[in-house]
């Protein structure tokens, strides 16, 4: 049977600064399996991954569940055994505070022994990401 769903169109990306950031983090955490940062691209109107250690995804738009996240006190935090990984999804501010996106990090199930030390672990990257952002516009430098 052929494939009906329509092919996904990635945007063109130039975040050199935030991917710079992302492959920085992903190096000093050996559990990370992935961690992708979304924002909406300078020009454009969609939300897509503008970084990620597994740079294939770079320019994916950003899901609705994604998007449901950004500049909300919400986050999603969720075993996923058949990828082995905890997922945790999030905001994402710069160092003032202002969301920018949001971020998504995924860690090996055995990295961490439950969902509240995944949250932790999440919250700390997303520290060292924030920390480093001075500005949304500094992540397309």
């Amino acid at each position: 049977m052929a494939d009906t769903k329509a092919p996904v169109h990635y945007d063109p990306v130039h975040a050199p600064t935030a991917q710079t950031l992302v492959q920085q983090i992903a190096m000093r955490h050996d559990d990370m399996v992935l961690l992708g940062v979304h924002a909406t691209v300078p020009g454009s109107k969609n939300n897509v991954i503008i970084a990620c250690n597994d740079q294939a995804r770079i320019g994916k738009p950003s899901s609705k569940g994604d998007l449901a996240l950004i500049g909300k006190p919400k986050i999603m935090v969720a075993r996923l055994p058949q990828k082995n990984v905890y997922e945790v999804a999030m905001t994402l501010n710069d160092a003032q505070g202002r969301t920018v996106g949001m971020m998504v990090d995924q860690m090996r199930l055995n990295a961490v022994p439950d969902e509240v030390e995944a949250l932790r672990r999440a919250l700390e990257v997303r520290s060292e990401l924030e920390k480093n952002i001075p500005s949304e516009g500094a992540l397309f430098e």
